[in-house]
């Protein structure tokens, strides 16, 4: 589940956080920086990232569940609805580090692959 649910996020975070593709400095630097912005503080898990209001409410967490378990009728959400309601706090945690490990990928200012295992994740 791990390495699909990586998967299913990584285009996402790219695109609902703004990273931007390219090798020229301000680019790395602007991914740079927004990666770590979004990492102080789990500012990613906001709605408001700035204002840091609306915890747990970034757009990601509901996409990255409808992408994960609810993507078609025969998907899990659907299918044992007795595991997903209320949605559990597993599947919150699990979209939260694995976004968290998107994010990581473009500490270095360009997007390069981290081990999404359960010994960097840890911490989270």
């Amino acid at each position: 589940m791990r390495g699909e649910l990586k998967t299913k996020l990584r285009p996402m975070t790219e695109l609902l956080y703004g990273f931007k593709t390219g090798n020229n400095r301000k680019t790395i630097a602007f991914n740079r920086k927004l990666a770590e912005d979004l990492k102080e503080g789990a500012s990613f898990a906001f709605k408001y990232i700035k204002e840091k209001k609306g915890l747990y409410k970034a757009p990601i967490l509901q996409r990255g569940a409808n992408a994960m378990w609810f993507a078609n009728r025969r998907d899990e959400g659907p299918s044992h609805p007795e595991y997903f309601s209320p949605f559990p706090y597993q599947g919150l945690a699990a979209i939260l580090t694995a976004t968290e490990n998107t994010i990581d990928e473009w500490l270095t200012g360009i997007r390069t692959d981290v081990p999404f295992t359960e010994r960097v994740s840890q911490r989270v």
